[in-house]
C-alpha cells in the first residue's frame, strides 16, 4: 500500500510541475506537420540494434521490440521552454531547463540554462538531429565522442487529463 501512495504522490507532482509549466498547443514549431509541443517520456534502449541508420541511405529503424518505458520526461512549451523531469519509485525531481531553438528543418538545439544531474552542461549547447515516426514518436541522434552516434526515442505522452488516470487507478484498488 506504502508503494501505491508513493507512486500517487509522485504523479501528482509531475501533474502540479506540468500544469505550472503551461499548456500546450498544437502548432508545430519547424516540422510543418507534426509539433514538439508536449510531454514526452524517453524510452530505454535495450540493445545497440533497437535503432539502426543504413550509412548508404542514411535511413533509420527502429525496433520497437528493443525499448522499454524509461524515468525520464521531456516537457516542451510553445515559448520554446524545455524542462526534464527524472522520476523514481521513492522521488521526482527536474533535472535541467532552458530553451531549445530549430536552426534547420532537422537539427534542435537546448540551450541547458542549468542541469542538476549533469552540471558540465550548464550553460552549454546539446545539438541533436531528429526525425519524427509518425507524430508520437520522436528519434533524436547526437554526436557523443569517443562513444560516436547516440540516439534517444521519445513518445509523447497521450494523456487528456492525468487526474482522472489516477483515479481511475484508486477506483481498481477498492475492488
Amino acid at each position: 500500500m506504502k508503494r501505491i501512495l508513493d507512486t500517487k504522490r509522485i504523479l501528482f507532482i509531475v501533474t502540479f510541475i506540468i500544469c505550472s509549466i503551461g499548456g500546450t498547443s498544437t502548432s508545430g514549431q519547424t516540422s510543418k506537420s507534426v509539433s514538439f509541443v508536449g510531454v514526452w517520456q524517453k524510452f530505454d534502449l535495450l540493445h545497440a540494434a533497437a535503432v539502426k541508420q543504413d550509412p548508404a541511405s542514411g535511413a533509420v529503424y527502429l525496433d520497437t521490440n528493443g525499448l522499454r518505458p524509461g524515468s525520464a520526461f521531456k516537457i516542451l512549451n510553445d515559448e520554446n521552454d524545455f524542462t526534464n523531469i527524472w522520476i523514481s519509485k521513492n522521488t521526482a525531481m527536474v533535472s535541467g531547463f532552458g530553451k531549445y531553438v530549430f536552426p534547420t528543418p532537422t537539427t534542435y538545439i537546448e540551450h541547458t540554462l542549468q542541469s542538476l544531474s549533469n552540471p558540465q552542461q550548464n550553460g552549454q549547447d546539446i545539438v541533436f538531429s531528429y526525425l519524427f515516426y509518425g507524430e508520437n514518436c520522436l528519434l533524436m541522434s547526437y554526436k557523443a565522442g569517443y562513444y560516436g552516434t547516440l540516439w534517444e526515442v521519445w513518445v509523447r505522452v497521450i494523456s487528456p487529463n492525468p487526474m482522472l488516470r489516477i483515479r481511475d487507478e484508486m477506483l481498481r484498488e477498492r475492488r
